[in-house]
């Protein structure tokens, strides 16, 4: 009944995740950092690109106001993504950094994409996978999922995320926070105009391979169960044992 409990616990959380992950037109920001490197992905809305990139539109609809999605699929979009996301930078205990482009792709805010954990992310931004029709190229149908890299990341001081400012009003951000492919923490934040999201770390030494392993929890609680079952075994035994001994 237990195991029962858990499962059906870890399936509602994941459902939970995936439905908040699935509203599109909005800000979203994963980050998954490990002791000597952070990744981080952006989901927004594509006609945000000039107020928020502070970067000209036409760098990315190019094509008589539209997408040349075909132009994405056959070169990519990596020098692209450097060109349109190089205003988004990071520090680090006051040390300035910037990031390198993964990857950037557009998809229809009609058929949103899961984005709330890292590997949601990575596809969203590697692969076309919704057909398009010229009418779906245009900036306000379209969402913008990015990826970006840096390896100058050490200790456990906040991480943060610089914005260009550009004159336009503060606004909320998801921000989901992973360190080392583990969820610390789901919650919004206000980016001011020209402003940066801090990224505080979990302050604690990640845990080893094994113990994260999903199938190792598994076995960990299975057997905790069976121990339990047999001491509660062996207790029914020596009470049934003791009572037909009394007189």
């Amino acid at each position: 009944m237990m195991m029962r409990s858990i499962l059906s616990a870890m399936a509602i959380g994941l459902t939970l995740s995936t439905a908040q992950a699935q509203t599109a037109d909005t800000m979203t920001l994963i980050v998954n950092r490990s002791e000597d490197s952070a990744t981080y992905y952006l989901s927004m809305p594509a006609d945000g690109i000039e107020p928020v990139l502070a970067v000209d539109p036409a760098l990315l609809f190019s094509d008589e106001g539209r997408v040349p999605i075909d132009q994405f699929r056959l070169t990519g979009s990596f020098d692209l993504a450097d060109e349109m996301f190089t205003r988004i930078t990071g520090s680090l205990e006051g040390q300035p950094f910037a990031f390198e482009a993964m990857s950037m792709m557009v998809h229809p805010i009609s058929e949103p994409l899961p984005f709330a954990a890292p590997w949601d992310a990575y596809t969203a931004i590697s692969v076309c996978t919704v057909p398009y029709t010229t009418d779906d190229l245009v900036p306000g149908v379209l969402q913008m999922y990015y990826g970006g890299f840096t390896d100058q990341v050490h200790g456990d001081a906040p991480l943060k995320i610089h914005f260009p400012q550009t004159g336009r009003d503060a606004m909320d951000i998801v921000v989901h926070r992973y360190d080392n492919g583990r969820l610390m923490s789901t919650e919004v934040q206000t980016l001011a105009d020209g402003g940066a999201l801090i990224i505080e770390t979990g302050g604690r030494a990640p845990l080893p391979a094994w113990v994260r392993s999903f199938g190792v929890w598994l076995a960990f609680v299975g057997l905790t169960l069976g121990t339990i079952a047999i001491f509660r075994a062996r207790h029914r035994g020596a009470r049934a044992r003791q009572l037909s001994t009394q007189p």
